[in-house]
């Protein structure tokens, strides 16, 4: 091969695998995007609680607090596509450093969920049910007592968990429905959303993404590419390198006189 597409080849074999393990290690980041008001962090059982930042990487098995009169917007994938938004009087533990999973202690989380991996799906978990799904919007509440869903995007899964914290069946909950589900676990009838609950909805969809937009601006990042579109780019490139090796062939045959093997119409 001549050295000159070889070193070529090499640099782009070597730029490809950089950028690929960078996205992979994006991803596993939750990344606190808006803080207002009094909103605070717990990285672990033996840190301290220390003041929310923008910017923030979240660790697994992160604790954060929103008190009074405060709000916070999470993002955890490189592509920034999947958000998490927790209310006034909200306090949420994190399953892992890429959240698969979010406990919900107390409050109300929103959840705008638009592309997770295959097979992967995302859950919010009180002590009392659990919802989730692999690309819709919904809210889920937490009083102490009862748990309460809302599905405002697409349908979402729910389950009510016993004494055990084990499930006593998952339904499905259509989009523009919730459900209260008991102290004890169980499902009690659905309802459609109400004015309230829309609007709530709407409001915070619209904030959370002007907030991922001024963050993007900001900090001047730029979501990351989809793993296997860079592969696809990467194999383009690749094959259009081995056309031109080939066509320097040609053209060294003909300049030989013969065509080397090659039938040229």
């Amino acid at each position: 091969m001549n050295k000159s597409i070889f070193a070529v080849i090499s640099i782009l074999a070597i730029l490809f695998s950089c950028s690929t393990a960078f996205a992979q290690a994006h991803q596993l980041q939750a990344e606190i995007i808006y803080v207002e008001g009094s909103v605070f962090v717990k990285q672990s059982i033996d840190s301290d609680w220390v003041d929310a930042k923008v910017g923030m990487v979240l660790e697994k098995n992160a604790v954060v607090r929103v008190g009074e009169g405060s709000k916070c917007d999470i993002v955890f994938d490189g592509n920034k596509e999947n958000i998490i938004g927790l209310s006034k009087n909200t306090e949420i533990s994190l399953s892992d450093a890429a959240p698969r999973s979010v406990q919900l202690v107390r409050g109300r989380v929103f959840s705008l969920i638009k592309k997770l991996k295959k097979d992967s799906r995302f859950e919010v978990r009180t002590p009392t049910a659990i919802s989730g799904a692999r690309g819709t919007g919904w809210a889920s509440t937490y009083d102490g007592s009862k748990t309460k869903f809302e599905a405002h995007e697409k349908d979402i899964y729910v389950s009510g968990l016993d004494k055990d914290g084990k499930s006593r069946g998952k339904q499905t909950l259509g989009e523009g429905n919730s459900v209260n589900i008991s102290g004890l676990g169980f499902i009690e009838d659905f309802l459609g959303l109400g004015s309230e609950e829309k609007n709530r909805w709407k409001k915070w969809k619209k904030d959370s993404l002007d907030h991922l937009g001024g963050y993007n601006k900001g900090s001047g990042m730029k979501p990351m590419g989809n793993t296997e579109d860079q592969l696809d780019d990467f194999s383009d490139k690749l094959d259009d390198i081995l056309e031109l090796k080939d066509l320097d062939k040609i053209e060294d045959r003909l300049d030989d006189g013969g065509s080397g093997g090659y039938e040229l119409e």
